[in-house]
């Protein structure tokens, strides 16, 4: 019975939410279809993309809307500024398409998100303003919400599938698209809809509704209080002792940008959370743990703004330093401004998403400035660009060419080809011969994580040569740890000697070969043989596999000689992955 009636209320609430966001559910379930109409076409049109993002877009504009114009005990006819907004700014942003200049395009997806979630943040706070309540109060509710929501719905969509399933291994065949309808219909159309269903409405109308829904229950206190935030502490003292590790100079300034980036989230989302939480541990937490965070990302700001004059800015960095910035802010409002006020924190948050996205200060706009600066240096100083038409150049140097082909690389990406004198927008990195008169150089070490691979043209025979012992081992090295990686022993004359492939805190690989007593009898540095590996050969199978003498290296001491084959290598920005067959044998 119990059962029954939260069945009931939850109905209810479905009821109510469908008159409190009409707007917004009537996009919902055009947003369904469309989802729908993808599935069933093997290959959907442009317009249906467009179509897709642009509803999107009106899901979180309607929130906001709504979330602005409620206020029924003053003015009912609010309500519907909605309907009369939403239709003209849709068609808009659909005819002009504004998220849509490419169907898979990341910088299209990306200022969508960063849209949607300006309005979702506007929708949070803009609650707490009119209606005079606790920020934390109306993040809380939110926060249950998203777990509750996943909950349900994933419990109801995963036993349907199971149901699904067994009809169709067990009494009829199922069309494979059902499964993705149904997962449609659960996610993008029924879970909104349960998720703002319970969300509250501050007003006072349904007070006992709001105090329960922004109430901290037990399990979630305890989390946050002995587990969370313990944590959070504990890696605050890591990143402390980074930091000081750094400015020691035995360590690359450079932290991990999205391990910074989740701490910052972690004690700002913990700090709002807990706001009307007591514990012993609370107020040691909002003393000290702000004040590190702004330590920790005004020193990301500075190490990610160091690199930007040899290596330019691209979105993803721009980001980070705008997300650091505004969190070097937060640090200071959370240390000088009361806990009930973390408000302030949400609307400063809104203004740093919105630079991000507002030319002429965007990210895509700052990025393509920065990368065709980054070109025009390289086309100038090679005599390659001259009234404003581009000269090719056959014999430009490997580091400007890697250069030139990561800045066009970012400039295609951003659709701002045209920022280089004499390239319209529809250059690709296809013409890049033809324009700059080598081939692209995609070897480059750059702001993002690059990566080669070669192996071994195992179709070739390997010379032996006379060596005694083989052992295939393998090792890697990311600058991250210092420790042994693999080991092999042999023996010569009753003599045990051990051989060691280790790792250091340089992103070396280091191979040592030790005898009987444990002295050093051969040592030679793996990760220097690996970087002087060709990236391709001519004479091999494909571009990505080489000869046995090109992947061949001998080493040598008084007591003994070594042969390194690698089958395989695998380098990035200071990461080095091998696997390699070792030959020994005696020196005399």
């Amino acid at each position: 019975m119990k059962l029954l009636v939260r069945i009931l209320n939850r109905l209810q609430s479905v009821s109510y939410a469908m008159q409190r966001f009409p707007t917004t559910i009537i996009l919902l379930f055009f947003l369904a279809i469309v989802f729908s109409i993808d599935v069933a076409q093997a290959n959907p049109s442009a317009s249906l993309y467009i179509a897709m993002r642009t509803i999107i877009f009106g899901v979180f504009l309607s929130l906001a809307l709504h979330a602005a114009s409620e206020k029924p005990k003053r003015c009912k006819g609010m309500m519907y500024l909605p309907f009369i907004l939403i239709v003209p700014v849709l068609a808009l942003v659909y005819f002009l398409k504004i998220f849509s200049l490419h169907k898979t395009g990341s910088v299209d997806v990306l200022r969508l998100v960063i849209v949607s979630f300006i309005f979702l943040i506007f929708f949070l706070w803009i609650q707490a303003l009119r209606f005079h309540v606790d920020f934390g109060d109306v993040f809380m509710a939110f926060f249950k919400a998203i777990f509750t929501t996943a909950f349900f719905v994933g419990i109801a969509w995963g036993g349907l599938s199971l149901i699904l399933t067994a009809v169709d291994q067990l009494l009829i065949h199922v069309p494979e698209n059902l499964f993705s309808y149904l997962s449609v219909w659960s996610w993008v159309f029924f879970a909104p809809i349960l998720l703002i269903s319970l969300l509250p409405l501050w007003d006072g109308s349904r007070q006992g509704e709001a105090d329960k829904q922004s109430h901290c229950p037990n399990f979630l206190r305890i989390l946050l209080l002995y587990v969370v935030i313990p944590l959070i502490m504990v890696y605050s003292v890591v990143l402390l002792m980074y930091l000081a590790k750094s400015f020691s100079g035995n360590q690359d300034q450079n932290l991990l940008e999205s391990l910074i980036l989740s701490y910052c989230i972690a004690v700002i989302a913990a700090y709002i959370l807990t706001g009307k939480l007591e514990g012993k541990i609370l107020p040691v937490y909002r003393l000290i743990f702000p004040k590190i965070m702004g330590v920790v990302a005004l020193y990301q700001v500075v190490v990610s703004a160091s690199h930007i004059r040899d290596e330019g800015i691209m979105y993803g960095r721009y980001f980070v330093l705008v997300f650091c910035v505004f969190s070097v802010v937060a640090a200071i409002l959370m240390s000088v401004l009361p806990i009930r006020r973390t408000v302030l924190l949400a609307i400063v948050l809104t203004g740093f998403a919105a630079i991000c996205v507002i030319p002429p200060l965007d990210a895509f706009s700052i990025s393509g400035i920065s990368q065709s600066r980054l070109a025009k240096e390289i086309l100038t100083r090679n005599n390659m660009l001259v009234s404003g038409e581009i000269v090719p150049n056959d014999s430009l140097g490997d580091s400007d060419n890697q250069v030139l082909t990561a800045s066009m690389m970012n400039l295609c990406e951003l659709g701002q080809q045209s920022r280089i004198d004499g390239l319209s927008d529809n250059f690709t990195m296809s013409n890049y011969n033809e324009v700059f008169g080598v081939d692209a150089d995609y070897y480059v070490k750059s702001e993002e994580y690059v990566s080669s691979f070669v192996s071994l043209d195992t179709s070739k025979p390997l010379s032996l040569d006379g060596y005694t012992y083989a052992f295939r081992m393998g090792g890697y090295s990311n600058g991250d740890e210092q420790k042994t990686v693999s080991t092999a022993s042999f023996v010569i004359s009753e003599d045990v000697y051990k051989i060691i492939v280790r790792n250091d805190y340089d992103s070396n690989l280091i191979l040592d070969i030790t005898d009987s007593d444990g002295n050093l009898v051969l040592t030679g540095n793996l990760s220097d043989l690996m970087t002087s590996i060709p990236l391709t050969s001519s004479d091999s199978k494909g571009e990505d596999t080489l000869s046995p003498e090109e992947m061949t290296f001998d080493l040598s001491s008084e007591e003994v000689k070594v042969r390194v084959v690698f089958f395989s290598v695998s380098r990035g920005n200071a990461t080095y992955d091998a696997d390699m067959l070792i030959l020994v044998r005696m020196a005399n």
